[in-house]
């Protein structure tokens, strides 16, 4: 039951993500099991057929049901339905059954067992051999139908081009280490993009050109607001040589091929391979100074001793953000303690995080940054303007600059240079003191920089927690931004 429950899960993410699939998840599975020794108990022999059937048509179950769940009820009453269909029958019928076992192998005078348990083991009946055929073959039965239902059937051919509707178009899929990657393309609006399960990595605009159609543009602001960090204002480096750049968390590439044009020896740290490898082959990124595919956490850790001081890095770009939340452990104390041991003294780290201003998982991240860095600031990606103020409860894609030096955080102005060709990176930086936030606009009334409830540490880290409602909204969104056939075509 646990490998059922645990599979009947992890085929709803690309339809929900991680977070709203188990919020009620468990919830689900205990009413299940407290309400199986009031339900109709089948004989041993129907109930594993019952239970094998499900197990059978289990992939069509979860893309039918979850799909048109997924349009009508949302992020949070969709997968309720979904695993009352697939998850609660198979929990239940596995308690009824596991009951069973138990009470026969119970000795006949325990007080538990039923007064007509029966002292003598009998042969087992040529109906009962019938019966456990039909066990048998009737799952491996259906499961030929299971198997021939797309999505799940992956083509043996993961690079052909695979169209739904004529609006999406998928290039690429494999299940990796994060979750199902896909590589599609939205032919109306001319873009490329990457989603692990149900979140964008990233894209890029699609240029049609008489030569061909050819990448264009990053098609998020948020990408290029990781430029700002080249504009911090440094002391002048004590040892010549070329500039170096971590990127932890790679994406399509966008900030790694940007340091790359700026002759920046890069570093890429990216725990899933196959995002690596489609954004080396789908979206142009050139083959940065060294690549290493695993968690940062523990790679950051290993470099402390390894990695030389003449070979500390310059600027940090960490961007783990992913299905609406992000890993727990890439934001506590003790990682940054450790990032900072890898870092130039003024060197400056930029910290992607996307939520509500003024919400507990947002004033957190930056209550534990300032206890780690002397200093701090805020910018998002949003539209700039007199009519466009932020609210405290704005849903924002923000970015976090912080240094450990003593010299004043200041941006110097962009040069044409720094905007490599693209309009939209010379709007987002042209127009950076427009996107700063103000810390009062995180705090609210509460006085975080004080309070140890924000500080994150490996042993105290509710961040899980505090991002399920910014989850649940970040989903929404997504789905405002893609047609829903985009999302159930995996």
């Amino acid at each position: 039951m646990s490998i059922a429950n645990t599979a009947s899960r992890l085929a709803l993410h690309p339809l929900y993500g991680s977070i709203p699939t188990s919020l009620h998840f468990h919830t689900v599975l205990l009413a299940a099991i407290l309400l199986s020794p009031f339900l109709p108990s089948p004989a041993q022999s129907n109930c594993l057929a019952i239970i094998a059937s499900l197990l059978a048509f289990a992939p069509v179950s979860a893309f039918w049901v979850g799909s048109r769940s997924a349009r009508h009820l949302g992020p949070v009453w969709g997968p309720v339905l979904t695993h009352l269909v697939l998850a609660a029958p198979i929990t239940s019928l596995g308690s009824s059954l596991v009951c069973k076992w138990i009470v026969s192998v119970m000795p006949s005078d325990h007080p538990a067992a039923p007064a007509n348990k029966r002292h003598t083991q009998t042969c087992i009946p040529q109906s009962a051999i019938s019966r456990l055929a039909f066990s048998l073959l009737l799952p491996l039965f259906l499961g030929q139908f299971s198997l021939d239902q797309h999505p799940y059937r992956h083509n043996t051919y993961p690079y052909s081009t695979v169209t739904t509707n004529g609006t999406v178009t998928i290039l690429a899929r494999t299940q990796s280490t994060t979750g199902t990657i896909i590589i599609a393309e939205h032919s109306n609006a001319s873009f490329r993009y990457m989603r692990c399960d149900h979140s964008l990595l990233g894209g890029r605009w699609i240029v049609k050109a008489p030569s061909g159609a050819e990448l264009g543009e990053n098609i998020w602001e948020g990408f290029a607001l990781h430029d700002a960090v080249r504009l911090v204002e440094r002391a002048t480096p004590l040892v010549s040589g070329p500039e170096r750049a971590l990127v932890i968390g790679l994406g399509v590439g966008i900030s790694t091929s940007a340091f790359m044009e700026h002759s920046i020896q890069t570093t890429v740290v990216e725990i899933d391979p196959a995002v690596y490898q489609y954004a080396r082959q789908f979206f142009g990124l050139p083959e940065p100074h060294a690549v290493f595919l695993e968690d940062a956490r523990g790679w950051v850790h290993k470099s402390i001793d390894s990695l030389p001081e003449s070979e500390r890095f310059d600027y940090v770009v960490h961007d783990c953000f992913s299905g609406g939340a992000v890993p727990m452990h890439m934001f506590t104390t003790e990682f940054w303690s450790d990032l900072k041991q890898i870092v130039k003294p003024d060197g400056v780290v930029a910290v992607n995080f996307v939520g509500v201003l003024e919400s507990d998982a947002t004033r957190a991240i930056l209550a534990t940054l300032l206890r780690n860095f002397r200093q701090c600031r805020v910018f998002h990606d949003k539209d700039v303007g007199d009519d466009k103020r932020r609210a405290p409860t704005d849903f924002l894609d923000l970015v976090f600059y912080c240094t450990s030096s003593k010299r004043p955080l200041e941006f110097r102005l962009p040069k044409p240079s720094d905007y490599l060709a693209s309009a939209m990176r010379e709007a987002v930086l042209t127009s950076l003191p427009e996107r700063e936030v103000d810390f009062s606009m995180i705090w609210g009334n509460r006085t975080p920089e004080s309070d140890k409830k924000w500080i994150l540490t490996d042993n105290y880290n509710p961040l899980n927690q505090w991002q399920r409602p910014s989850a649940l909204r970040h989903w929404r969104i997504l789905r405002s931004l893609l047609p829903d056939e985009a999302w159930e075509f995996y």
